[in-house]
Formats: C-alpha cells, structure tokens, sequence
C-alpha cells in the first residue's frame, strides 16, 4: 500500500514539473493577462519607434513596447519600421543603403505632423536608436539576470534576412532570462526559424504563413455543419510559434471570435490583435473575446478600457524615472486604423 502512494506520489511530481516545463518559455510568464502592446512607441502620440517614444509610454503605464528592427548598410541593427527614410525622417532614401553614421544625423520626428498641419517634433532630438541603445536604455550596459519588474519588448524583424536572427540573438543573450521579456515576429519565416535554431527559448509570434495556416485551420473548423475539418487537415504538434499576432478582420473574415480564441487555447498559443485604436474595439476584444493582447497606437485610451473593467496594468520600476516625458504627448482627436498585407491565398487550403 505504502509502495502505491510513493509511486502515486512520484507521478503527480512528474506531471507538474512537466507542466512547468512546457510552460516555462511562453510569452511573459510574469504578466497578467490581457497585455497592453504600444506599437511603435505609440506612433500617434509621439514620433514613432524613438527612444522618447518608449521612454513616455513607459511613464504612462503600458505592459509592452512593440518596435521593429532594420539592418542598415552596415550590418547594425537600428529601431525602424519602413524599408525607406522618406515617411518619417527629414532625408529619402532606402535604410540599406545608408551606414549608422549617416542615419544617426536624421531627424526621426521630422515628418510628425499633427491635425492642425503643425511639425512640433522637427529639430528636437529625436533620432533613429540601434537596437543595442534600447536595450541598454531599460536593460543596463552591463549584463545582468533580468527581473520581473523589467520592461517587457515585443521586436518585429523587418528584413527576411538571416543574419539579422544572430545579430539579435547576440545582443539579447547579454541579458539572463531575457526570454521571459520579449517576443519576437516577422511577416517572414525564415529569420524566426534561424532564431530558434540558434536560441529556442525565445517565444516567437508566427510568420505570416503560419498565421494563414492559423486562421484558415480557425475557419475550416467552424464552418456550417461544425465538421471540426481544420483539425483533420492541419498538424501543429511540432509548432515553434507561441503567439498568433493578427487583426480583427481581414478580406470578409473575421478573426475577432470566439470560436477562433477556443481553438488558440486548445493549442496553447496566445492570440494578441493588432492595430487597435478606438475604445469600443479594443473594449469588445478584452471583455467579450478575451484576447490575450492588443497591439495600439492609443495606449492612452486602451488604459481607459483597461481601467474601467478593472484591470490592472503591472506597474515597471521605470515608470517614475521617466514621468517627466508625459508632456511630450500629442493626442490627436482621431484613431486611423493601419491596413497590413496579412494573408494571402492561392486557393482554398493552399498557403503561398
């Protein structure tokens, strides 16, 4: 008898600790749900992707910074979204093809333009930060074992280059435990497939690709006779991806549901929507579909939502230390909504 309790005993030990461990790398296991995501810093309150832009979404209280990453001419990686300079700095051009000498002497809030047709960010130090500048910024020159009071990163890799996962892996590894404080997507598959290769701890959000098998794997599940066909056709037991980063809808299909957050679970992966910016939209994503993140230009008014069902935002230790730059926020009376390129389709069931 006392032999079937020890070996009982020994099997309940075995099935926590392997929940421990499956769990133990997915997105940012110190944070409660559902997380707050400044895209780009906020890119309608402040010139995007720029260290003041971090610095004061920080101060406002978000979970996330979301920002993306270039290389430049001369393999650096720098914070930056477009393939071109032309739609937020003072010079044209394609990023590849200027050094980080150059870049740096460019005004990254020189085409911020407010609704009155006013330029209140030209010439006042806003410039395009490396990758390395960031971390620094939050994370400390030296390396050092991250906490859970750290800021937290969602970084996009913008280029479908290689070389670009190991010059990120590198600059993140300074850093213990910085797997538990960042999330990194591409649209490509093929940067994120090398960076798991060279680092599987890190939690990937899925390719453009994958999120297509993702959603048509949703849709093919909930059709009209609820035939579940989905989970006849698609496998994603070996999955490296642990976060779907998608819109609410997308060419007549609506991703924003229900039955597409079910299937995310029953997957143990986390569905965060992005670019959400009107309070009814990002209310009705964490109240009534339970998302597990929204990805905003309008921290402020997701903060609203967020206060008023109650949901508290996990303070950070930087948030005094940069209070003092609240006063750079513009806040503009309208919420454009960015269109991206999501899926595309050949035909039914085949993904290109």
């Amino acid at each position: 008898m006392k032999l079937h309790l020890v070996i009982y005993f020994l099997f309940l030990l075995f099935i926590v600790f392997s929940k421990e461990e499956d769990n133990k790398y997915i997105a940012y296991p110190h944070v409660k749900r559902p997380l707050l995501l400044s895209h780009r810093g906020s890119r309608y309150l402040i010139p995007e992707n720029t260290l003041q832009a971090f610095k004061t979404m920080i101060a406002l209280g978000t979970n996330i910074i979301e920002f993306d990453i270039r290389l430049t001419k001369d393999n650096e990686l720098i914070v930056f979204h477009d393939a071109t300079l032309n739609r937020t700095t003072n010079v044209n051009g394609n990023v590849k093809d200027f050094n980080l000498k150059e870049l740096k002497e460019l005004d990254a809030g020189y085409k911020f333009e407010t609704l009155q047709n006013n330029f209140p960010y030209r010439n006042k130090g806003y410039k395009i930060s490396t990758l390395r500048e960031v971390l620094q910024e939050f994370y400390g020159k030296e390396p050092r074992e991250l906490t859970k009071e750290d800021i937290n990163m969602n970084i996009e890799i913008k280029d479908n280059i290689d070389e670009v996962s190991k010059l990120l892996n590198k600059e993140l590894t300074i850093y213990k435990k910085i797997e538990e404080h960042v999330v990194i997507v591409s649209r490509y598959c093929s940067p994120l497939e090398k960076l798991y290769e060279l680092n599987n701890k890190i939690p990937l959000a899925a390719c453009e690709k994958q999120v297509t098998k993702f959603v048509l794997y949703n849709q093919l599940n909930n059709n009209l006779f609820n035939l579940k066909i989905g989970k006849l056709i698609f496998d994603f037991e070996n999955s490296i991806y642990k976060v779907y980063q998608i819109p609410m809808e997308h060419s007549g299909m609506n991703f924003s549901t229900n039955s597409l957050m079910k299937d995310a679970k029953e997957l143990n992966v986390e569905v965060h929507y992005w670019v959400i910016n009107h309070y009814d939209k990002i209310n009705y994503l964490i109240r009534d579909v339970k998302a597990d993140g929204v990805i905003t230009d309008r921290t402020d008014i997701a903060l609203k939502v967020f206060n008023k069902l109650n949901i508290l935002v996990k303070e950070n230790i930087l948030k005094d230390k940069y209070k003092d730059y609240l006063n750079l926020i513009y806040t503009p009376t309208e919420n454009d909504e960015e269109f991206h390129t999501f899926i595309k389709y050949v035909v039914i069931g085949v993904v290109i």
